[in-house]
């Protein structure tokens, strides 16, 4: 239901720095869409937290998911190619990260349930 296309290297350096404040074991890093921009944030109690925007060609209602950080720089680390798409339906249902153009690549990552 949702797909965007970003750049490999500005998403990796983003979820790098949100993967600070995501240490402890049930640390997350949270992407937000909004008209145009992906949110990439984290926190961690009595250390901080990491906010950081990157534009994108999103045109939806809001939307909110958030993974284990370790998942997402493993699949950014790999993807070859300039830029990765990034597809989802639901918070709750896993989210397909594949570097644009390339088909023999592919990576299923599952959620991790948003703490409000």
């Amino acid at each position: 239901e949702i797909e965007i296309s970003v750049e490999t290297t500005r998403l990796l350096s983003a979820v790098k720095r949100a993967a600070l404040f995501a240490q402890d074991r049930s640390g997350s890093v949270r992407f937000a869409l909004s008209d145009g921009f992906l949110k990439i944030s984290a926190n961690a109690q009595n250390v901080g937290e990491e906010e950081e925007e990157l534009e994108v060609p999103y045109k939806g209602a809001h939307f909110e998911i958030a993974f284990n950080p370790h998942f997402l720089l493993d699949v950014l680390k790999n993807s070859e190619g300039p830029k990765v798409n990034l597809e989802f339906t639901n918070s709750l249902n896993p989210g397909m990260i594949k570097p644009a153009g390339v088909e023999n690549y592919l990576c299923v990552i599952m959620p991790m349930r948003l703490q409000n």
